[in-house]
Parts: C-alpha cells; sequence; structure tokens
C-alpha cells in the first residue's frame, strides 16, 4: 500500500543501496520465472498455489529474504513500518494519479459536495510514502492463493475489463509501464490490480495498522456497506481532502 500526500513541503528522496538490493532480488525472481511454468495456465496457477507467500521484491525492511510468517514472528506487535518511495517509484505513482485525473469530473456528483466551491481542477503530488505492513499483507496474500486455487481448478479468470457492462482496461493498471517495478508483484490473472482509496488524513495511522474495515464505512454508501476503490484519483480525492492513498485491490 502506498500512502500519499499532497501539498506537502517536504523533498521526495530515495533511499541508498535500493537498486544494489533490486538487481539480487530481480535476478532471483528471474530464476523463479524460469521454473514457473507459463503464465495463465492450469500449471501456472498451481505453481503460484503451491509457492509460499512473500512480501513485494520492492518492501525495504520486511523484504523477501525471510517468509512472511517469519517477519510476523519478529515484529514484536508492530508489524509495519513507513518509507519514504525512491525517485522512480514516486514518478510512476506520481504520473499514475495525473494519467487517471479526470479534469472535468471534480466537484461532480453528490461524492463531492461542497468541493466545487473551492474551484480546482488539478492535484499536486508532494510526498509518496509506502507502508509495509507484514501481517496485513500475509492475510491478503493467503487470500490471493485461494484465488490461484480456483484458476488451477477452473482455468483463467474473466479480465474485468471484458465483464458485462465493463467500461474497458482498468485506468490505474493500464497506466503503469510494464518495465516499472509496481508491475513485478501483479498478479492480473486474478483480477489483481491497484486502486485508489481516499480517506481523512485522521483515520491514516489506524488503516495504517489494522487495514481497511468495511464495517466502518458509512451507512449512507451509495452501493452498500463495503470498501470502496476507484481507478480515477479525481473520485477517490473527493473523499480525502489532503490525502489519497493507493493500494493493491483484487
Amino acid at each position: 500500500m502506498f500512502h500519499l500526500k499532497a501539498n506537502s513541503d517536504e523533498e521526495t528522496n530515495g533511499y541508498e543501496g535500493l537498486n544494489l538490493k533490486r538487481l539480487e532480488l530481480a535476478t532471483k525472481s528471474s530464476l523463479e520465472k524460469k521454473m514457473a511454468p507459463k503464465r495463465g495456465t492450469r500449471d501456472w496457477f498451481k505453481f503460484q498455489y503451491q509457492t509460499s507467500p512473500m512480501s513485494p521484491i520492492y518492501w525495504c525492511k520486511y523484504d523477501n529474504k525471510k517468509s512472511l510468517k517469519d517477519w510476523t514472528l519478529e515484529t514484536h506487535g508492530k508489524p509495519f513500518a513507513l518509507f519514504e518511495v525512491d525517485l522512480p517509484t514516486f514518478n510512476t505513482v506520481e504520473k499514475l494519479v495525473q494519467d487517471t485525473w479526470q479534469q472535468d469530473k471534480v466537484g461532480k456528483g453528490r461524492d463531492a459536495h461542497g468541493l466545487d466551491g473551492l474551484n480546482y481542477t488539478n492535484i499536486t503530488v508532494k510526498k509518496i510514502e509506502r507502508v509495509e505492513n507484514c501481517n496485513l499483507f500475509q492475510s491478503y496474500a493467503i487470500k490471493r492463493q485461494e484465488l490461484f486455487k480456483k484458476g488451477m481448478k477452473k482455468g483463467a479468470f474473466v479480465d474485468l475489463e471484458n465483464v458485462t457492462k465493463a467500461s474497458g482496461k482498468i485506468l490505474t493498471t493500464g497506466n503503469i509501464s510494464q518495465d516499472s517495478v509496481l508491475r513485478k508483484d501483479l498478479f492480473t490473472e486474478v483480477n489483481e490490480h491497484y486502486m485508489f482509496h481516499g480517506t481523512q488524513a485522521a483515520v491514516v495511522d489506524t488503516i495504517m495498522k489494522q487495514g481497511l474495515d468495511a464495517r466502518l464505512a458509512g451507512t449512507g454508501a451509495m452501493l452498500g456497506l463495503g470498501v470502496y476503490t476507484a481507478e480515477s484519483s479525481t473520485k477517490s480525492d473527493q473523499y480525502s481532502g489532503m490525502v489519497l492513498q493507493v493500494h493493491v485491490n483484487e
């Protein structure tokens, strides 16, 4: 999960040694890919189901040199850490925010009540932080394993862009280049995509610790109780004021 802050005066800095680590992890990932069956096949789903869930290759603290189970045993009550992302990741996410921004939708709809008076048409991303929560990611990865198991039995999932009444390609994932680090651990075969979620600054710390909880959603939601995500940064901006979040959503 990435935590974005807009209109901050702090600079975005990279991390020394991160590129070397990425090279090492990319080599490891390359070897694993050579062992894996062709993506999207039933054998590939089986391979993924049998593979122990690991943290994303771009994580710094809870990296994939250890299993998620090992990390959760070593966190001692604080299973998450917060990092400013490196410059390439910053540029990728910032571009994603701008590429999915829909200027003509600002202040439109019931979710944007009160925003029309602010008279703005764009936003500027000043700071991006990555949340590394090994407990939450382990729970997420286990659920993803269940989808791999389904694919093992039924074959590839229907792409979201091809389901009934779909509006086309997913804007977020469609605007991330194939060579981006954000693509490395993304499994579109089970319809896993990056989506935006907007929230108030006061609850960000709670989300970083406990994750998104549908039980805390507003009772007046248009489509009922749930965690709402969006392809467009404009939509999530309507809920967030000064803060946006981007997270992996299946």
